[in-house]
């Protein structure tokens, strides 16, 4: 699984448990790269990641698409700045690459921007940016009090996650029960 919030995972865990008993449930984070090759090598029944570079053997499902909006911590010298802040003044702040493909005006955005650290999931970037030291981005349903959105109309880009599966997938009425309860969860806004 690719940064799937949290408030979503244990609804689509319980509808899982409750159809089928038998099944032994692995949430297991990691890259794209392997959570592919886990699903194509049927060492995973599905995994959910961003659909911007589809897979030769793979299945996407959209889940959903949500807005990133570039936020600093409480900690961080931006945090009580009341100005509008300019591309030109947010890329003198060392900030966080995702670690993944995006979409197009994600990228033009990070291009700007003096990247110096990367996070790959969500919780990590987080620790980063309420270090005090980093900026970097968010999808709006993380967003809290300890962060702050820098730049809303301009430093914003869609986070799109889908739900990737086998195309002739082993076990097929595993496959059907996943989409099924995901498809339950999320109303894809795409």
């Amino acid at each position: 699984l690719v940064s799937l919030p949290l408030r979503y995972m244990h609804t689509t865990v319980e509808m899982c448990a409750k159809k089928d008993m038998e099944s032994v449930i692995n949430i297991i984070y990691h890259t794209l790269q392997n959570i592919e090759k886990a699903i194509l090598s049927d060492q995973a029944h599905a995994g959910i990641l961003p659909p911007y570079k589809p897979v030769e053997g793979l299945e996407y499902q959209d889940l959903f698409d949500e807005p990133m909006y570039l936020c600093c911590g409480k900690s961080h010298p931006l945090y009580s700045d009341k100005e509008k802040l300019t591309i030109d003044t947010l890329s003198t702040y060392p900030a966080i690459h995702p670690g993944l493909n995006i979409d197009t005006k994600g990228r033009k955005q990070l291009h700007k921007l003096n990247l110096l650290a990367k996070a790959y999931q969500f919780d990590t970037r987080r620790a980063l940016v309420l270090s005090g030291r980093y900026i970097g981005y968010f999808p709006e349903s993380y967003i809290d009090d300890e962060l702050k959105v820098l730049n809303k109309e301009k430093m914003k880009y869609r986070f799109k996650l889908s739900l990737a599966y086998k195309r002739t997938p082993k076990e097929r009425r595993k496959i059907r029960l996943i989409k099924k309860s995901f498809s339950d969860i999320f109303v894809p806004s795409i």
